[in-house]
């Protein structure tokens, strides 16, 4: 899946039905969110997923795993050693 399929997933499970939607009841810019899930080559600032991390009532790890994925999986190899 792509990055912006495992954002809307994550938003979905929160029951939000759209990044617009979360943006909208999160006072977010719709462009800047938009921009971001869809845009693989942009590195998400940590304060940001933090931040997203909290309205969601998620673990940090899960948006960076979304946002960061070839790093996340790196260093969950080097965990798991």
């Amino acid at each position: 899946m792509t990055r912006r399929e495992n954002f809307a997933a994550l938003l979905n499970k929160h029951g939000y039905s759209s990044i617009n939607k979360f943006c909208i009841e999160n006072k977010l810019s719709q462009s800047n969110v938009n921009n971001r899930a869809k845009n693989e080559s942009i590195k998400v600032e940590l304060p940001i997923l933090f931040s997203w991390a909290a309205i969601l009532h998620e673990p940090i790890e899960t948006l960076i795993e979304i946002f960061y994925p070839d790093e996340w999986q790196e260093n969950r190899s080097l965990i798991e050693r």
